[in-house]
Protein backbone atom coordinates (compact mmCIF):
# COMPACT_ATOMS: atom_id res chain seq x y z
CA UNK A 1 0.00 0.00 0.00
CA UNK A 2 0.97 3.77 -0.91
CA UNK A 3 0.53 6.35 1.20
CA UNK A 4 1.16 9.84 -1.14
CA UNK A 5 1.18 13.02 0.18
CA UNK A 6 1.96 14.61 -3.41
CA UNK A 7 -0.86 16.20 -5.59
CA UNK A 8 0.84 18.14 -7.40
CA UNK A 9 -0.64 18.72 -11.17
CA UNK A 10 1.63 16.99 -14.06
CA UNK A 11 1.77 19.01 -16.96
CA UNK A 12 -0.38 16.46 -18.88
CA UNK A 13 -2.88 17.61 -16.39
CA UNK A 14 -3.10 14.39 -14.53
CA UNK A 15 -2.80 14.86 -10.49
CA UNK A 16 -0.27 12.03 -10.05
CA UNK A 17 2.66 12.48 -11.74
CA UNK A 18 2.52 9.82 -14.73
CA UNK A 19 2.02 11.24 -18.54
CA UNK A 20 0.09 9.96 -21.23
CA UNK A 21 2.38 6.86 -22.07
CA UNK A 22 3.71 8.23 -25.18
CA UNK A 23 7.33 8.32 -24.46
CA UNK A 24 8.42 4.48 -24.54
CA UNK A 25 7.25 1.17 -25.01
CA UNK A 26 7.15 -0.12 -21.38
CA UNK A 27 3.60 -0.83 -19.30
CA UNK A 28 0.86 1.60 -19.33
CA UNK A 29 1.49 4.17 -16.73
CA UNK A 30 -0.48 3.80 -12.96
CA UNK A 31 -4.09 5.74 -13.15
CA UNK A 32 -5.04 6.45 -9.66
CA UNK A 33 -9.10 7.07 -8.78
CA UNK A 34 -10.72 9.18 -6.67
CA UNK A 35 -11.84 6.94 -3.67
CA UNK A 36 -15.40 8.30 -2.82
CA UNK A 37 -15.77 6.81 0.36
CA UNK A 38 -12.59 8.56 2.08
CA UNK A 39 -12.25 12.30 0.66
CA UNK A 40 -8.41 13.25 -0.31
CA UNK A 41 -8.03 9.18 -1.07
CA UNK A 42 -7.40 7.86 -4.09
CA UNK A 43 -7.08 3.90 -5.09
CA UNK A 44 -5.64 1.71 -7.76
CA UNK A 45 -4.17 -1.26 -9.33
CA UNK A 46 -0.68 -2.14 -10.70
CA UNK A 47 0.12 -5.40 -12.28
CA UNK A 48 3.43 -6.78 -11.26
CA UNK A 49 5.39 -9.58 -11.48
CA UNK A 50 5.53 -12.61 -9.90
CA UNK A 51 9.29 -13.11 -10.01
CA UNK A 52 10.81 -10.16 -11.62
CA UNK A 53 13.55 -12.54 -12.90
CA UNK A 54 11.53 -15.16 -14.80
CA UNK A 55 8.11 -13.29 -16.00
CA UNK A 56 6.78 -16.28 -17.27
CA UNK A 57 5.60 -17.20 -14.13
CA UNK A 58 2.87 -14.46 -14.32
CA UNK A 59 1.93 -11.39 -12.67
CA UNK A 60 -0.55 -10.57 -9.49
CA UNK A 61 -2.92 -7.35 -9.07
CA UNK A 62 -1.36 -5.14 -6.18
CA UNK A 63 -3.87 -3.11 -4.90
CA UNK A 64 -2.36 0.39 -3.94
CA UNK A 65 -4.11 3.52 -1.81
CA UNK A 66 -2.49 7.27 -1.19
CA UNK A 67 -3.95 9.95 1.04
CA UNK A 68 -3.31 13.19 -0.47
CA UNK A 69 -1.67 16.44 1.60
CA UNK A 70 -4.34 18.75 2.67
CA UNK A 71 -2.42 21.47 2.81
CA UNK A 72 0.48 21.58 -0.47
CA UNK A 73 2.59 23.95 1.18
CA UNK A 74 3.53 21.32 4.34
CA UNK A 75 3.82 18.11 2.30
CA UNK A 76 6.80 17.01 3.50
CA UNK A 77 6.91 13.45 1.06
CA UNK A 78 5.95 9.78 0.05
CA UNK A 79 5.17 6.93 2.97
CA UNK A 80 5.13 3.52 1.61
CA UNK A 81 3.31 1.71 4.13
CA UNK A 82 3.70 -2.28 4.27
CA UNK A 83 2.36 -4.07 7.22
CA UNK A 84 3.14 -7.60 5.74
CA UNK A 85 1.14 -10.45 6.66
CA UNK A 86 -0.56 -12.47 6.62
CA UNK A 87 -3.83 -10.72 8.33
CA UNK A 88 -5.92 -8.21 6.95
CA UNK A 89 -5.63 -6.03 3.73
CA UNK A 90 -2.99 -3.11 4.77
CA UNK A 91 -4.80 -0.15 3.01
CA UNK A 92 -6.82 0.43 5.60
CA UNK A 93 -3.78 2.30 6.84
CA UNK A 94 -3.28 4.52 3.67
CA UNK A 95 -7.13 5.08 3.33
CA UNK A 96 -8.40 6.59 6.90
CA UNK A 97 -4.78 7.70 7.74
CA UNK A 98 -5.09 11.67 9.41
Amino acid sequence: MLMDTCDETATDGTTDGTTDGSAGDGPDPFEWTDFGAAPGVQTGHLEVPVDVDDPSKGTFDLFMARHLATDPAARIGTLLVNPGGPGFGGSDYGIYAD
